[in-house]
């Protein structure tokens, strides 16, 4: 049952349809969606250049309720911190790839000299980059951005 009544995917993304989330979630079964939602690092420390990160609350694996499943679907039943769910949302958008964060690109002295600096530090793939298309074109869509 779904109060948007029949929608496709992107529809169901723009509406934010726990439904179906649920439906998808599903499909692609326990094992699987807690294997991917790993590749996201959901459920562990992000390793950013700040004191007392916490790992979040995130199933250790597929081990889990059907009722805890549905509601993990939709983001009810996990627990992140900003940081990881920003970093997540970056992978989707980058391309699928996952990048350590880092508060802060450089270090600079009073001249502007780069006394130290951050480099970009690959970890993982996420999502396939055609994925990572999709995806930005689902946010577009959700958020009724149009780019010429």
């Amino acid at each position: 049952w779904d109060p948007h009544g029949p929608q496709n995917l992107r529809e169901a993304f723009k509406n934010s349809s726990n439904p179906v989330f649920v439906q998808v979630a599903k499909d692609i079964g326990k094992e699987n969606f807690v294997k991917y939602s790993k590749g996201f690092r959901f459920g562990e420390k992000s390793g950013i250049d700040l004191p007392n990160e916490v790992e979040g609350n995130f199933p250790k694996n597929s081990d889990i309720s059907d009722v805890d499943f549905g509601t993990l679907s939709y983001g009810h039943y996990v627990n992140t911190n900003p940081i990881q769910l920003i970093s997540a949302l970056n992978s989707v958008v980058n391309g699928g790839k996952y990048y350590q964060p880092h508060i802060g690109q450089a270090v600079l002295d009073k001249e502007g000299k780069v006394l130290y600096e951050n480099k970009d530090e690959y970890k993982n793939r996420t999502i396939s980059e055609n994925t990572s298309k999709e995806m930005n074109e689902y946010l577009k869509y959700k958020h009724n951005i149009h780019i010429n």
